[in-house]
């Protein structure tokens, strides 16, 4: 299994977080990270596998993905993703027990509570700009950044909740996930996995 390392997407090891948009996503084989990442699905739809679980994602999904953990995408449609790379291997120097807060998103996609309205997606891309964005005074931009990604954090934790189950979007959503967690999504997997194998 391949391991995407830090080097390739973080400038530095004091890089506390780093954007990486796919358009669309290619990775199709499995792989793991040495970093987290919170992936927000901006457009399309496909299967997710997820250490070994299959699970249909679409616009609008979040998910949160630890580095140690395997996974991989096989596209069923035009799959475009915003990933917002975390390095664990710079412990935050102001925020702690962020926890609770990770582990309402930190769901399979199928159990998770609520879903992104276009909106809200739109303001989760304004706030992670922010976060990602270069600063030139490192003392407050800490501290600064650790606020941002608490804002993020509370604004998904908000925002994934009964709120959006009324939405159109998200009751087919949810309908079509009931119906890709069967044989369609185990088939898939077993090709998918042929594939990569092959490879």
């Amino acid at each position: 299994m391949h391991t995407l390392c830090m080097e390739k997407y973080f400038s530095a090891d004091s890089q506390p977080f780093a954007l990486y948009v796919s358009a669309p996503e290619r990775n199709n084989c499995e792989h793991s990270h040495e970093f987290d990442e919170l992936v927000f699905v901006e457009s399309g739809h496909g299967l997710h596998v997820l250490n070994g679980q299959p699970g249909f994602v679409q616009q609008g999904d979040v998910f949160f993905v630890h580095g140690q953990e395997s996974h991989f995408y096989d596209r069923l449609g035009t799959l475009r993703l915003t990933n917002l790379l975390i390095n664990t291997r710079r412990p935050l120097r102001y925020l702690s027990n962020l926890q609770p807060l990770l582990n309402g998103i930190n769901r399979p996609p199928d159990q998770q509570p609520g879903w992104l309205t276009p909106q809200e997606r739109l303001a989760c891309r304004q706030t992670i700009a922010r976060l990602t964005a270069p600063s030139s005074d490192a003392l407050l931009d800490d501290a600064a950044r650790e606020v941002v990604w608490l804002e993020l954090l509370l604004s998904l934790h908000r925002s994934l909740s009964s709120a959006s189950r009324g939405h159109t979007h998200f009751k087919a959503h949810r309908l079509i996930q009931k119906r890709s967690t069967g044989t369609r999504c185990a088939a898939i997997f077993c090709s998918v996995n042929a594939r990569c194998i092959a490879r």
